[in-house]
């Protein structure tokens, strides 16, 4: 959200809102700055299979988007802008 906020978009507080936001995209179509959502989470996809985001006990990290332990999370991805 903060990201989003200083470039002036506004969105959602919840992972089922943000995937309402802006249009899908499938995974193999995703560019930087598109939003991933997973279940009770959301990141920013930056390319490579990888997306950054932020945990409560992790800090802001980068993670494989489609795959592993947040792939099988996966709920979709959609472009804002």
């Amino acid at each position: 959200m903060s990201v989003y906020a200083n470039f002036g978009v506004g969105l959602p507080h919840s992972s089922a809102a943000d995937r309402s936001v802006g249009y899908a995209v499938d995974p193999g179509s995703a560019q930087p700055g598109d939003i991933v959502c997973y279940s009770g989470h959301v990141g920013i996809y930056i390319g490579g299979g990888q997306f950054i985001h932020a945990g409560c006990s992790t800090g802001v990290t980068v993670s494989s988007a489609f795959t592993g332990y947040w792939g099988a999370r996966y709920f979709g991805a959609c472009r804002i802008l």
